[in-house]
């Protein structure tokens, strides 16, 4: 916008002046019967003002000089492969203080022509002033492309390697990349096999035919697992060891029974069914369940359960009075207190002294226990020794040690 101002006049000497502008472009922005104008200049011409006082005429006028803002360039937008050289030519007429940015990629920021070199689509940004006086700005893009590498995804079982194809006829100096590349058999060749227990994605970088570096992506996606996969044991995930747990492989989709391999600590114990019967021999939490299997797709599949083995509690009475009248404690033996769960007593060996070292008790009756008597006689009321080993189902065993208390 530009205002034109004239000298003033004294209206006393003028009272009938009046004033007219032209060109009537629609360029002058106020009345056209003002003195002074703002105008709004886009092209160079002269503006004309006309002034009347009665009969008498004059005109004055003034020649605006409007500067093309316009810079001849090339190229505007181009399609490049990446890191190839792509001249830009400005026309420098009428320019100065150049400045291209961003600096990056860029051969020079500061001169009309440079050469510009980048590995992604950028926009680069020219300001300067024209005939000293006009901010112009030119704005260029060098849109980088890759053309495409086609890799057919592919799908496979968790942990179970496959090679990945491509078709690269035409194609040198291959490379693959991505977070999980470590997961394939090697970097610089074009068909690598792939281990992965997730879908994964790599991406592979190569040359054509003409130097232009060229990009695929390679999907390895993973079957998914059974929906239902579990273990379940009777009677329950607690069993006295020594007995036989069942156990059975709950599936959907359902797994063929023949591809069930059933292990217990490690150990093959059955195959080809949905169930298994396995005897408990580890006490605590040292019984794992596993059962392998092939599913629907073929992958293999693991799934484990841990039984708790619950072992006998054994606890010795320190006094026992053989004869007495309320017929109880007439036998000193070991007593198990969770005995509903177990048969059988455990004792292996059972072995009673008097105070003199004399043998008193061997083994006559595990089952029943000692019942106080020294050979054909009762013993006498006293304090006596004895070691009571148990072997326990899993063939482990145990010594019980103490002395007992004989009244009568």
């Amino acid at each position: 916008f530009i205002t034109i101002f004239s000298n003033p006049f004294n209206p006393e000497h003028f009272p009938d002046l009046i004033f007219g502008w032209r060109p009537l472009d629609g360029s002058i922005q106020d009345s056209l019967q003002f003195q002074n104008v703002s105008i709004k200049a886009s092209v160079s011409q002269y503006y004309i003002r006309t002034n009347q006082s009665n009969a008498c005429e004059s005109m004055d006028s003034i020649f605006i000089d409007v500067v093309d803002l316009g810079v001849d360039f090339s190229p505007a937008d181009t399609v490049v492969c990446a890191n190839e050289p792509v001249q830009v030519m400005v026309d420098p007429t009428d320019l100065s203080e150049i400045e291209w940015s961003p600096a990056e990629g860029i051969s020079c920021t500061d001169c009309p022509n440079p050469i510009i070199t980048v590995d992604e689509t950028t926009t680069f940004t020219m300001e300067a002033m024209k005939e000293e006086c006009c901010p112009v700005s030119i704005s260029v893009t060098v849109n980088v492309i890759y053309p495409p590498i086609p890799i057919e995804p592919l799908i496979t079982c968790p942990g179970q390697p496959i090679q990945i194809m491509v078709d690269s006829d035409g194609y040198s100096n291959p490379s693959w990349s991505g977070p999980q590349v470590g997961d394939l058999s090697c970097t610089d060749c074009f068909e690598p096999f792939a281990l992965v227990n997730t879908t994964t994605f790599f991406q592979l970088t190569a040359f054509d035919e003409d130097g232009c570096e060229s990009r695929g992506v390679a999907e390895v996606d993973v079957f998914p697992p059974p929906s239902q996969l579990e273990i379940e044991a009777s009677p329950g995930e607690e069993i006295p060891i020594g007995t036989v747990g069942v156990f059975e492989l709950i599936s959907f989709p359902t797994v063929p029974a023949d591809d069930i391999v059933w292990f217990y600590n490690g150990q093959e114990v059955e195959s080809g069914s949905r169930t298994a019967n396995i005897n408990i021999l580890e006490e605590g939490t040292n019984n794992v369940i596993t059962a392998e299997m092939l599913d629907e797709n073929g992958c293999p599949r693991t799934v484990s359960i841990t039984i708790s083995g619950v072992e006998p509690i054994f606890e010795v009475p320190n006094v026992f009075t053989p004869g007495g009248q309320h017929q109880v404690n007439q036998f000193f033996r070991p007593i198990v207190t969770n005995a509903e769960l177990f048969d059988g007593s455990f004792v292996s060996d059972f072995k009673v002294w008097n105070r003199w070292g004399q043998l008193v008790y061997n083994n006559d009756n595990n089952e029943e226990g000692w019942n106080g008597r020294q050979g054909s006689s009762m013993a006498p009321p006293d304090v006596y020794v004895y070691v009571i080993e148990i072997t326990l189902p899993n063939g482990r065993t145990r010594s019980l040690k103490g002395d007992v208390t004989l009244l009568r």
